[in-house]
């Protein structure tokens, strides 16, 4: 990604020294670069490096092979992650994997580096957050090159211990041991950092990612409903960010999980990849866009309720999406929700009047045109039975015209 620099024109009429400011290069300065950094360290492992190793699939034009991932077990408690990327020469693997804030994903003159997650420099020393020691194994070009990663007194030194030549293909692999105790940890984190990545890596044991229902889901953005789920999110570059209300702010739709997708450089984001950055750039971008997604919302929403054939299939699917996105009732009155077969309904009546409770215990029939199966259903006061009256709407078709 390229990072935007800033600078400032300062005029003086005093002659003086202008002095640079200097990063003391001590135990302290390294570990703020690579420990205190990341709050949650084990989960900035797994992505820290993960990314990386995408972006090297990325500068490879290899996005058709994915990157392995090795998690560890009580047998083998090894972490690794190999990628088939670019590889790195042992004067680049020196010059810039082992120099911090150097980067080559941030070149303006790059014409993919604004397709690459990282920039900063940091993420491949992230591994400083949990060990003082890991393995680089570099394959480039018919050779493979083993350096020792660790810490002095503090200060991250390198020391290559093994060099031979090979067949497999360009790329680095990183590992290091995992404490027995963290092994579930590795496990629990490396679902909460895949479960966003479109590509998911080759991982070496099952991971069971949480199946998220998503009422909306586009090349924009997201949106789920019901289970409690609240809140709203930035994606860019396989990456999840919790979005920040008190910068952004919802207006129309204000229950549901809101998932906005963005592409690499629209925003920008802390050095941990732990949070995002509000400056101006970013704030606008994000509110602009969800503006945007709320009335796409709001226009689907009405489009479902309005398609309604019966006034219980109306009233079931206005209650069930009233409740799971609290949507703004003056721009369904404005769009014209409330005329259904030419009679104005209110949304306090449809909310609370005693319409369901008159049919309630009525039995419902539902056809499935396609499979030729009827269903019958029995209509409750009760909301999540409401619901899923509503979901079984979705795949047949409510036919006991009596009540339209």
């Amino acid at each position: 990604m390229i990072y935007i620099e800033k600078s400032a024109k300062v005029e003086t009429n005093v002659q003086g020294l202008e002095q640079n400011f200097k990063i003391a290069m001590n135990s302290k300065t390294f570990r703020l670069l690579s420990d205190t950094l990341y709050s949650d360290k084990i989960k900035a492992i797994i992505r820290e490096l993960s990314c990386n190793a995408y972006d090297s699939h990325v500068e490879a034009n290899n996005l058709k092979e994915t990157f392995e991932v090795k998690l560890p077990t009580f047998i083998d408690q090894e972490f690794s992650i190999r990628d088939y990327g670019v590889g790195l020469s042992e004067e680049k693997l020196t010059s810039l994997y082992l120099t911090y804030g150097e980067s080559t994903k941030d070149d303006p003159n790059n014409e993919i580096s604004n397709q690459l997650v990282g920039c900063f420099g940091i993420g491949s020393k992230s591994p400083f957050a949990y060990v003082d020691m890991f393995n680089v194994g570099s394959y480039y070009n018919g050779e493979l090159k083993v350096y020792t990663v660790f810490l002095d007194n503090g200060i991250p030194k390198c020391l290559k211990i093994h060099t031979s030549k090979t067949l497999e293909k360009n790329g680095l692999r990183i590992s290091f041991a995992v404490q027995e105790k963290d092994i579930e940890q590795f496990k629990q984190k490396a679902i909460e950092v895949f479960e966003w990545f479109q590509i998911k890596p080759k991982i070496n044991i099952e991971l069971n990612y949480s199946k998220k229902e998503f009422y909306i889901d586009n090349k924009d953005y997201s949106f789920s409903i019901g289970n409690g789920q609240r809140g709203f999110y930035a994606i860019q570059g396989n990456i999840l960010y919790p979005i920040d209300s008190s910068f952004v702010s919802r207006k129309d739709i204000t229950s549901g999980a809101i998932y906005l997708k963005f592409d690499i450089g629209e925003f920008s984001f802390a050095p941990s990849r732990e949070a995002l950055s509000y400056d101006e750039k970013t704030i606008k971008n994000i509110q602009d866009k969800l503006d945007n997604v709320e009335k796409d919302i709001l226009d689907t929403i009405y489009e479902d309720i309005s398609s309604s054939k019966t006034k219980i299939e109306f009233h079931i699917k206005y209650k069930t999406l009233y409740h799971g996105t609290s949507f703004n009732i003056n721009y369904m009155q404005t769009k014209g929700l409330y005329n259904f077969n030419n009679k104005q309904l209110k949304h306090y009546d449809i909310m609370f009047n005693s319409f369901l409770n008159d049919i309630s215990n009525y039995k419902i029939f539902l056809y499935n045109e396609k499979e030729k199966i009827y269903r019958s259903v029995r209509v409750t006061r009760n909301i999540k039975q409401n619901k899923g009256m509503y979901l079984l709407s979705k795949k047949y078709n409510i036919v006991y015209n009596d009540l339209h």
